[in-house]
């Protein structure tokens, strides 16, 4: 078998897979108590906690750039197809990707390989291409940690995050090799793109972390960066709703970050994120309604 036919039949199943009402309704309400709970408890655990708004407005200022990124990742699994697509559909298609991740069904793949068909691609080509970009985002966000455990000595840690980082990278190549004959330039593009989403998600963080009273370091944020990467990949709960959050409280001793501090710094960049992306997501329905 080769590398092709693996990708139809990983397609193929991905589209068999049953996605029952009821439990994706049971998985919301889960990941919704998980995060409520992770949240009053890690608050109740601070008690330095006081939010400084100065901080939540750096947060709000910077998190919309998260959307122009989500267009640019679209973009991009378009050129490795062969398609130039013009970055307002490509923004566009980004807020639709996003939002849809939020609802309990893999939805942030099925919008974007639904267009990526729209436009010709066969669904296998679409959801590789869409899957090499993702697999990059988590292995860039490994590789970029490992990078700053290392700094600090933890060789242990940076094995533990650089190993799969690196192979992570790997897959992306071999999965571009899939969908197609270029591997070096999309590869290159992969990662610029990603690791500035690396970046921004470490700002990102940094603020939420300083707007809960924690004196923190933009490095020890680039750590809690592989939370998102890692629960969106899980793919168990709608937008790693509660999973990212219990996900950073793990990491953050790593950090020199307490647990508390750690879990809901991200629960706060949660919020902030959604209240972002429902402006968004408004602004390009009222767009489209007077397009129409």
């Amino acid at each position: 078998m080769n590398l092709t036919q693996v990708g139809e039949r990983l397609a193929g199943r991905f589209q068999a897979v049953p996605r029952s009402p009821r439990r994706q309704r049971l998985l919301l309400l889960m990941a919704f108590v998980i995060f409520v709970t992770a949240a009053v408890v890690s608050y109740r655990q601070l008690p330095e906690f006081s939010l400084d708004w100065r901080w939540i407005l750096l947060l709000a200022a910077v998190s919309p750039l998260t959307l122009l990124i989500a267009g640019m990742e679209y973009q991009l699994s378009g050129r490795i197809l062969g398609h130039a697509i013009p970055f307002f559909e490509a923004f566009r298609i980004g807020i639709m990707a996003i939002a849809a991740n939020l609802l309990p069904v893999p939805g942030s793949v099925l919008v974007r390989t639904q267009a990526l068909k729209s436009r010709g691609s066969g669904y296998a080509d679409a959801l590789i291409s869409t899957a090499a970009v993702g697999v990059g985002w988590v292995g860039i966000t490994l590789v970029a940690a490992s990078a700053v455990q290392l700094v600090h000595g933890r060789i242990g840690v940076t094995l533990l995050f650089g190993l799969p980082g690196l192979a992570g990278l790997g897959l992306t190549a071999a999965l571009l090799k899939i969908a197609s004959d270029r591997i070096m330039v999309p590869f290159a593009q992969i990662l610029a793109v990603e690791g500035l989403l690396v970046l921004l998600a470490a700002v990102r963080l940094y603020a939420a972390l300083e707007a809960i009273g924690i004196d923190a370091t933009i490095t020890q944020a680039v750590t809690l960066t592989i939370a998102a990467s890692l629960a969106s990949a899980a793919g168990v709960f709608p937008g790693g709703l509660g999973l990212r959050e219990i996900i950073a409280g793990v990491l953050s001793p790593l950090a020199s970050l307490s647990v508390a501090g750690g879990v809901l710094a991200a629960a706060v960049d949660r919020l902030i994120g959604l209240i972002v992306i429902g402006i968004g997501a408004a602004v390009l329905f009222a767009r489209s309604g007077a397009d129409d």
